[in-house]
C-alpha cells in the first residue's frame, strides 16, 4: 500500500527546501538581519524566538562551573558556546559566524552573506531599503 507523505498526498515528492537558524544573544541586531532577509522577497519572512534562561541548569547541562567565570555574562556566553559547539558537532553543520559588529558596519554585505550561504542570489541585497537606524553603516 503507499503512504502518504506528510502533506498528506499520495504519490507527491517532498519538495527541498533551505532553512537557517540565527542564534544569537540579545541586542546584536538580529531583529535588523530578520527584517533584511524579509525585505529581499526570497528568504522567508524570519522571526525572533526568546525564553527565560536558567543560568545554573545551563552550566550544569554542560558540565560548566559558575566560578570559572569572572561575571554571569561571561557564563552565559560559554554556556552558548558550549551548546551550539556541541549541536554544530551533532548535526554536521559548519555555521556562518557574523559579528553584531559586522552587521552594523555593513549590514547589505552580512545580508549578501546570509543569501550566499542559503543558495540565494546575493545581489538581492543590493536592493533592500535599510532601516533607518542601519542607514549609517551605508555611508
Amino acid at each position: 500500500m503507499e503512504r502518504p507523505n506528510c502533506m498528506g498526498q499520495r504519490g507527491m515528492t517532498r519538495k527541498p527546501f533551505r532553512s537557517c537558524r540565527i542564534c544569537t544573544v540579545p541586542r546584536s541586531g538580529s531583529t535588523l538581519l530578520c527584517g533584511l532577509l524579509a525585505a529581499t522577497d526570497v528568504a522567508g519572512n524570519p522571526d525572533s524566538h526568546f525564553h527565560a534562561p536558567s543560568l545554573e541548569g545551563w552550566l550544569n547541562g554542560y558540565a560548566l562551573k559558575r566560578t570559572d567565570h569572572a561575571s554571569a555574562g561571561d557564563a552565559v556566553r560559554a554556556v552558548f558556546d558550549a551548546a551550539w559547539e556541541r549541536w554544530f558537532q551533532e548535526e554536521g553543520l559548519t555555521p556562518l559566524r557574523l559579528t553584531c559588529e559586522a552587521l552594523s558596519e555593513d549590514p547589505k554585505r552580512v545580508l549578501a552573506q546570509v543569501l550566499s550561504a542559503l543558495d540565494l542570489d546575493p545581489e538581492r541585497a543590493r536592493s533592500v531599503a535599510l532601516p533607518v537606524r542601519a542607514r549609517g553603516a551605508e555611508a
